[in-house]
This record gives C-alpha cells, structure tokens and sequence, in this order.
C-alpha cells in the first residue's frame, strides 16, 4: 500500500503547480504547497486545500502556520480506500488550482 499512496502522490505533484514536492515513505508523507511556478510555500492555499478535502469528505489535519499537507492513512487502510482518498485529494487540490489562477 505504502508503494501506491507514494506513487498517487508523484502523480499529484506533476499534475499540479501548487505542489512543490512530496516527501515520504510508505503511508507517511507531506506535499508542500507553494506559489504557482515558484517554491515559496503558501501557507493560505494550503488551508484552501484541506478545507476543501474536508467538505469532500477527506479527513486531514489543518497546516497550522505551514504549508505542507501531512498525510498518513490508517495502517489498516484497504487499498480502495487508499486509492479514493487519493482521488479526493487530487480533485480538491485542482478545484483550489482553478480558483488560484483565476
């Protein structure tokens, strides 16, 4: 499982400008949030992403005066599960995207 999360994540920080790098191993990992073409963490679209995962029904941690997205699943995370979350976690970092480029 840890093998998957680490390569949905990859996949994330290539479709997306807002996401500067993902570190990690296995079920633990951190996406750094930054400005559009930059690596200057942004703090505040690092909230916009969590808020909007948590009203899609992914539940994560707040980055408190960070913005870096800390995530590990439960260890007892089916793969489905894994793999859906994943996909919240994608739409949620584009829908802020969108508005981020407007």
């Amino acid at each position: 499982l840890g093998e998957i999360f680490q390569k949905e994540l990859q996949k994330i920080v290539c479709d997306y400008e807002i996401i500067g790098s993902c570190h990690g191993k296995g079920l633990v990992a951190g996406l750094q949030v930054v400005q559009p073409n930059t690596t200057t963490p942004d703090k505040v679209t690092a909230n916009r992403i969590c808020e909007k995962a948590i009203q899609q029904g992914l539940m994560m941690f707040a980055p408190v005066g960070k913005a870096t997205l800390k995530l590990a699943p439960p260890l007892c995370i089916t793969e489905d599960a894994l793999r859906e979350g994943c996909a919240v976690l994608h739409d949620a970092i584009g829908e802020v995207e969108c508005k981020e480029c407007e």
